[in-house]
This record gives C-alpha cells, sequence and structure tokens, in this order.
C-alpha cells in the first residue's frame, strides 16, 4: 500500500474515532482511541501525535541526521525540541508513535534493533531503551511501532521471517 492509499484508506480519523488494527497470523488486535491522521505537508514528513505533542523523524542537516524531534500542537512546528539524534533508522519509514507526552520509535544499528522513547519535553538526547534484540542476520529490517495502554508493538523481519514483538511500555 502507498502512502497516498493509505491517507485515502484513513483519511476519517479525526481525533473522534478509533482505528483498529489487526495483522495476519496474530490474534491480538490493536486499537488506538482517538486516531488522528496528520496530513501531508510541504515537508513531507512523516509524523505522529498524541494529541498534545507532534513527533517527527527527519534527516535534517548534518548536525542532526537520523533524529527525533517534538513540537506542542496547533505550534505550526516552528519551535521543534530534538528529542534524540543519531539514531540509525531502518529505511526512511522508521517506526514512530506518539502517547501521553512521549514519542516511541525503532531504530537499527547493524544487527541491533531498538525501540526507544523519550519525553517530549525532551531527554537531553538519551532516549530509554525500551527493547534491545539482536538480529540473527546482519541486514534485518525493522518496521512500525503501534501503542496500546501497556504495550509498544514492533515488527521485525529476520532473514525473511517476521516476527511482531510486544514489549512493556
Amino acid at each position: 500500500m502507498t502512502p497516498d492509499q493509505l491517507r485515502t484508506a484513513l483519511r476519517e480519523l479525526n481525533g473522534e474515532r478509533a482505528a483498529t488494527f489487526a495483522l495476519v497470523g496474530i490474534a491480538e488486535v490493536i486499537v488506538v482511541h482517538n486516531a488522528m491522521l496528520i496530513p501531508d505537508e510541504p515537508d513531507h514528513l512523516v509524523k505522529v501525535t498524541d494529541g498534545q505533542n507532534v513527533y517527527f523523524h527527519a534527516y535534517v542537516t548534518s548536525t542532526t541526521d537520523d533524529s527525533v524531534f517534538s513540537c506542542p500542537t496547533g505550534t505550526g512546528c516552528t519551535t521543534r525540541t530534538i528529542l534524540a539524534t543519531g539514531q540509525h533508522f531502518s529505511y526512511a519509514t522508521a517506526g514512530l508513535a506518539g502517547d501521553n507526552g512521549y514519542a516511541y520509535w525503532t531504530a537499527m544499528n547493524g544487527k541491533d534493533i531498538y525501540v526507544r522513547k523519550c519525553a517530549a519535553t525532551g531527554c537531553n538526547n538519551a532516549p530509554t531503551e525500551v527493547a534491545h534484540i539482536a538480529a540473527s542476520t546482519f541486514s534485518p529490517w525493522v518496521g512500525g511501532v503501534a501503542l496500546d495502554k501497556n504495550y509498544a508493538y514492533f515488527l521485525l523481519d529476520d532473514g525473511g521471517t517476521t516476527t511482531v514483538y510486544r514489549v512493556v511500555k
């Protein structure tokens, strides 16, 4: 599914509806209450919100490559808080989610896969490691991150075997 197809399918998510995601082969479904899709903007950055803050990652300059940012909703992100730099995202579509004033994201470095979090107000470029998995192949692929009340979920393709992990937030 392309980003435009996904935006079309989810365009009714305006913060007043829940979105339910079910994955083939996984018994558990993920429900995102008050889900909101942030419209595509001229910068084309992938952004998510928890209703209080907007979170995004970008390759902005040589000093903020692979960085995660936050800004309060309704501000147009004219002032950004750098949450973490040097995160080694898996491709340009690294997993990113926001919940209750925290950003969560997936990152990788060689065979090491991470889920990290940081408060929207910042964490002195020292995000908390929520999960760390050593993949068995040197070129794993780590996908999106989804959240519920207690857990963070993320995908890992390790040598052709895709697994959904659940870790305590």
